[in-house]
């Protein structure tokens, strides 16, 4: 049989698409978003040794400043007066009231539910009673940031401690600054062996330390998630709500949890030691890089050692540091998020709400990312190529 002059349409279709394959790889053409560069930003600056938000160095805001200042700097561009900064503490102590069907609802969910598990769902709860939802303005979406700040550490106080029922109902006092509000969250309302009274200044300067260092992080994908939605609608909760969903998911094997659930067992820089040259790789999973530290660590190092003052955290502070010996003559180095694990730990921080004392920190950066996305007018909806 003579064969046809004309190929199959199939094979005219493949050799062509094989053709346009090469071609693009020949170019370059690089599939995903990998190493792409989608914007600016002028929220966070990364250098050797200084880490700045806004222009503003870390260890300035640190030294000089509270959390609450730092978020004004993240959503406005610039430090609040003095004046501006109390009218946002006064702000704070006023939005801290949740609407009772809102505890009822997060309160009955059931016991096992993880603490970072209610962080989305807290979020999209409050947004329902939010007196202002549907002004999409700037100052209306800074305003409505700073009444969910308030607010979440209440709800999910409520969530986490089946009362269903706020502080202001049991008589407690409110807390004095979002450090202190996140510090009653993490250790319940009155703990076994402290009450919120106790709080120490040098305790609310660590807490403060750890939210400032942790509210601003490179491009993570919960950032991304955060910008995607800010280039796509004018509405922060949607933001807030995917960039935590995506928080929790990453960390459904909590490493804050895993660190601190061994930093506490471990009973002595020896055994420390001992007990990473078990490990199969004589390495730690979690917290370590093997690149140049964050200048940000040192800041948490020095708020670390400023907490000791009892047996149990020299203890726990020592066996951290012969751990990071170990790993730096491995050529590993801390990162942040370890060093937010010490000073956690230091501040007995209960194990399965670290995470949450992070995610609390970074949704004052989630809201950031979005705002100026939203402002860029970039959009980050990529192009799709189909099969057909």
């Amino acid at each position: 049989m003579a064969p046809s002059p004309d190929p199959a349409d199939f094979l005219t279709s493949g050799l062509r698409r094989l053709v346009r394959d090469i071609d693009a790889s020949s170019g370059g053409e690089m599939f995903g978003l990998d190493h792409i560069v989608c914007g600016s930003s002028r929220l966070a600056g990364f250098g050797r040794d200084r880490v700045e938000y806004r222009g503003i160095d870390v260890a300035r805001l640190v030294q000089d400043h509270s959390f609450e200042a730092v978020v004004w700097l993240l959503l406005t561009g610039d430090l609040p007066s003095p004046e501006a900064e109390a009218d946002v503490m006064a702000v704070l102590a006023e939005s801290a009231a949740v609407d009772q069907a809102a505890i009822d609802a997060l309160s009955s969910l059931p016991l096992r539910t993880r603490p970072l598990e209610m962080l989305s769902l807290a979020v999209a709860m409050l947004s329902c009673f939010d007196p202002a939802d549907e002004d999409r303005t700037a100052p209306a979406t800074q305003s409505q940031v700073w009444r969910i700040l308030a607010q979440l550490p209440v709800l999910l106080s409520c969530g986490l401690d089946g009362t269903g029922r706020s502080a202001s109902v049991s008589g407690e006092p409110p807390p004095a600054s979002l450090a202190a509000s996140f510090f009653r969250l993490a250790c319940g309302p009155l703990s076994a062996h402290r009450s919120l009274q106790e709080l120490s200044p040098v305790e609310e300067r660590a807490m403060n330390t750890v939210l400032i260092c942790q509210c601003l992080t490179e491009l993570r994908p919960a950032c991304f998630a955060a910008r995607f939605f800010g280039s796509t609608v004018r509405d922060i909760v949607p933001s807030l709500r995917s960039a935590a969903s995506l928080y929790v998911a990453q960390l459904r094997n909590d490493p804050y949890e895993w660190t601190g659930r061994h930093l506490r067992r471990l009973t002595s820089p020896a055994d420390a030691e001992q007990w990473l040259s078990r490990r199969p790789d004589g390495t730690l999973p979690f917290g370590f890089t093997d690149t140049a530290a964050d200048p940000r660590c040192v800041l948490l190092k020095t708020a670390a050692d400023q907490l000791l003052g009892c047996p149990e955290r020299i203890r726990i502070a020592a066996c951290a540091r012969r751990l990071e010996t170990r790993m730096a003559q491995a050529g590993w180095h801390p990162t942040m998020d370890w060093d937010t694990c010490v000073v956690l730990t230091l501040l007995d921080i209960p194990v399965d709400r670290m995470s949450l004392i992070v995610a609390l920190s970074r949704l004052a950066g989630w809201a950031a990312q979005a705002i100026e996305q939203s402002a860029s007018g970039v959009s980050l909806m990529p192009q799709l190529q189909y099969a057909l």
